[in-house]
C-alpha cells in the first residue's frame, strides 16, 4: 500500500499563476479561468512553461463533473477524460 499524499493549489479565475504544492503531476504553478458558467479551464506549469490544460466541468443538475486534461510530459502527449458522478 502506498503512502498518502498531501497536495493543493488555489484557484482563482483570474487567469494569473499561483503556486501550488505536492501537486501529482508534478505542477508548480496554475493559473484559471472561467470559460462559461459551469466549466473552469485549468493551465498547470512547471518551471514557467505549460505542460498540462485541464477543463473542468459541471453538468445542468450538478451531478456530473467532467475532466478532460491534455498535455505533454517527459516528451509523451497525453488526454485523459474522467467523469465523476454524486451519489
Amino acid at each position: 500500500m502506498g503512502m498518502p499524499r498531501i497536495y493543493g493549489y488555489t484557484i482563482k479565475l483570474d487567469d494569473k499563476e499561483y503556486p501550488t504544492f505536492g501537486a501529482t503531476n508534478g505542477a508548480d504553478s496554475i493559473a484559471s479561468k472561467p470559460v462559461d458558467a459551469r466549466t473552469v479551464q485549468a493551465t498547470f506549469k512547471m518551471g514557467g512553461k505549460p505542460f498540462e490544460v485541464a477543463k473542468y466541468s459541471v453538468s445542468k443538475n450538478g451531478k456530473v463533473l467532467t475532466i478532460f486534461s491534455q498535455g505533454t510530459r517527459g516528451g509523451h502527449s497525453f488526454n485523459n477524460v474522467q467523469v465523476w458522478d454524486k451519489q
